[in-house]
């Protein structure tokens, strides 16, 4: 993705630094960064709306740009995980969660970034992420772009938790 300032550069930039921090030193694995991505993204997605309303446009556009991000990297953008494995017992990371959350609002705030420059920075590094076992040669057991499609139905909860906080506060 290109960004359209120094500032949204730096801020994806930043963005990678905290989660390879997290691969590498904390061990997190794919699965948990999947989540914590897909949390996050609903934080960024809640930011944008000003009614539910716009929920279903926002979320084909966010699905199409990550089909069509994830596609296009060719070099590996992140360290490699230690485990791809499909775990049914993970629990996400949520001081990462709270770590890119915090990120995102607060340089959005201090650098005054629209909701869409970091909205690109955030789709970028979620694209990073889901790319990851193809750029490793990393056995799946399931489709990437049949979760980017998932998202339609994932997303939303994540979307009403942060509009509801976002707009009461």
């Amino acid at each position: 993705m290109e960004f359209r300032t120094d500032r949204e550069a730096a801020l994806y930039t930043m963005l990678k630094h905290v989660l390879s921090n997290y691969i590498v030193m904390q061990r997190i694995s794919y699965q948990q960064t999947l989540a914590v991505c897909v949390q996050v993204l609903g934080f960024q997605l809640g930011m944008m709306i000003d009614t539910r309303d716009e929920v279903p446009t926002l979320l084909a556009q966010t699905v199409g740009a990550l089909h069509e991000q994830q596609r296009s990297r060719t070099q590996q953008p992140l360290p490699s995980f230690a485990d791809y494995e499909e775990t049914p017992d993970w629990t996400p990371s949520q001081d990462l969660g709270n770590a890119l959350v915090t990120l995102i609002r607060d340089s959005g705030f201090e650098h005054h970034l629209s909701v869409a420059a970091t909205w690109r920075a955030i789709v970028a590094l979620f694209a990073d992420v889901l790319a990851m076992p193809r750029l490793d040669d990393a056995p799946l057991v399931w489709d990437i772009d049949r979760y980017i499609d998932d998202l339609r139905e994932l997303l939303p909860e994540h979307i009403d938790y942060w509009f509801e906080r976002l707009t009461q506060g």
